[in-house]
């Protein structure tokens, strides 16, 4: 019903609430984030990233980012999926700084784990960590965790 509720872009108030449902369906069990995504709330997620006008709406990376902090499959299906070129564009686009962090801490949560099969989905993502660099001091903490895991992980790729 929720994943339903998001496709009826007439409604981002109630788009909105559907989100925060499954955000917190998303903070559970590993068992609760594969329910989510077996009813196919990943394409959808996505498409509001693309589609929606709305900040309120636009906050669903915060679900995204504790579905990819689920495990490194769920990190896989959200790279496969396409989820990182609609947040580049959203943190590259001047949004509200609560978007701003949630997308580079969605970004740290996706950077997490095998570098070596991930590097051709993130390594678009390096020069918009870069332009935060001069960003207030929350989002700059949140950039700089993701460019350490970055960089951590490529220390196993030598």
């Amino acid at each position: 019903m929720f994943i339903k509720i998001l496709n009826d872009f007439s409604s981002p108030e109630l788009q909105y609430e559907a989100i925060w449902a499954l955000a917190n369906i998303s903070t559970g069990t590993t068992e609760n984030i594969q329910s989510l995504i077996n009813s196919g709330s990943i394409p959808t997620l996505i498409q509001l990233l693309n589609d929606s006008t709305s900040p309120d709406v636009i906050e669903s990376i915060w679900c995204l980012g504790n579905i990819a902090g689920g495990s490194t499959q769920f990190q896989d299906e959200l790279l496969k999926s396409g989820v990182v070129h609609p947040i580049l564009k959203i943190a590259s686009g001047n949004p509200k700084i609560s978007i701003l962090r949630n997308s580079v801490w969605c970004l740290s949560t996706l950077f997490k784990g095998n570098a070596a099969t991930k590097f051709k989905y993130l390594e678009s993502s390096i020069p918009i960590l870069c332009s935060l660099l001069t960003s207030n001091e929350e989002v700059l903490t949140d950039a700089c965790w993701a460019y350490l895991i970055f960089q951590m992980d490529q220390t196993k790729l030598i």
